[in-house]
């Protein structure tokens, strides 16, 4: 038998190298081609679902606009699905649920919605409403102060909201509630919108000892007010708002002839105070008809919605020492009557 000579066997050699090279490189374009079409497909795919979310966000803000709740919660349901990190679809979807009456589950959305920092304060405060609709009112009151906390500003007022109605004879709600109405979270031009009106004076005893009014001027810029005693004497105060130092100058002129001049500005109230709705706290100096001078510091105190107590502190010796001169409330006539 005739053995291959060495020329034979390196050609054979070779041409096994060609062809493992030729069946690799067909695997290689095989493999490359279907991962182009991979790529093709999860791009495809990607904007197919692009198109598929903002379809949903046009259908849900039809089923919203036509307050079609039903319709709402399954495309929210849909949406979530396809977004779960993104909170538009668990604001409409609690929503949806919140109008449906399905407290519970719209708890769920709620919760899920307070997750995202953009909006925790609204889902906080939806939080307490559903609780409230549940009658779980401790922890209604509880979302409402993380609500609070979180700096959830209502359009309107926490006490005007139906739902919350209910609770207004609770102690604990009406003391997160209002401090909703803070004057520091108002613009300058509403934050002594308060005083407008009528009002009846009285003493620290609580004898009514005379009446006042104020009225607004320059949109809220400029307050002016009148007091009258039992007595009929007169005083006289106006408020105006500086931009430029960003406070309230105060000008009271009394029924003897002394001026008072006194600067300040609003501040949180103080729970611990018993401040609800904020105060306004000036200090300035007291001019007498005769030239003596005297510190004065006043803190006008919101209490509630139909009270605020004005407090006057003086000082002979340039502060080192206070005496509190007066204590006054002032009260809405008609909270008076009520009340008596």
């Amino acid at each position: 038998m005739k053995r291959n000579g060495p020329w034979s066997f390196a050609l054979s050699r070779v041409v096994h190298v060609v062809v493992v090279v030729v069946i690799l490189a067909v695997i290689g374009v095989k493999v490359a081609q279907r991962w182009v079409i991979g790529r093709g497909n999860v791009a495809e795919s990607d904007e197919q679902t692009e198109v598929d979310t903002v379809a949903l966000r046009r259908e849900s803000e039809q089923a919203l606009e036509s307050e079609d709740w039903r319709r709402l919660v399954a495309i929210s349901r849909r949406f979530v699905a396809a977004e779960p990190e993104m909170p538009y679809g668990w604001v409409r979807l609690g929503y949806g649920l919140h109008q449906l009456k399905r407290w519970e589950d719209a708890l769920v959305a709620y919760a899920r919605c307070a997750d995202f920092r953009e909006v925790r304060p609204w889902a906080l405060y939806q939080m307490a409403l559903a609780c409230a609709d549940l009658k779980r009112d401790a922890d209604a009151i509880g979302f409402l102060q993380d609500a609070l906390r979180a700096g959830f500003k209502p359009k309107d007022s926490v006490l005007a909201e139906p739902t919350f109605v209910r609770l207004h004879s609770n102690d604990q709600f009406m003391e997160v509630a209002t401090l909703f109405e803070s004057l520091t979270s108002k613009p300058a031009s509403e934050q002594l919108a308060f005083l407008e009106g009528k009002w009846t004076v009285l003493d620290k005893n609580d004898n009514v000892v005379g009446s006042a009014e104020f009225e607004k001027v320059a949109d809220g810029l400029v307050w002016r007010g009148l007091f009258f005693t039992e007595g009929g004497d007169t005083s006289a105060v106006m408020y105006y708002y500086d931009p430029g130092e960003k406070r309230w100058e105060r000008v009271r002129v009394d029924h003897g002839g002394a001026v008072e001049r006194s600067a300040g500005t609003v501040r949180q109230g103080n729970r611990a105070r018993l401040l609800g709705l904020g105060e306004l706290v000036l200090r300035g100096e007291r001019v007498g008809i005769e030239g003596t001078k005297k510190l004065v510091r006043v803190r006008l105190i919101r209490k509630s919605l139909d009270e605020v107590v004005e407090i006057v502190d003086v000082s002979g010796d340039e502060g080192k020492t206070w005496t509190t001169e007066s204590v006054g409330t002032y009260r809405r006539p008609t909270a008076l009557s009520s009340h008596l």
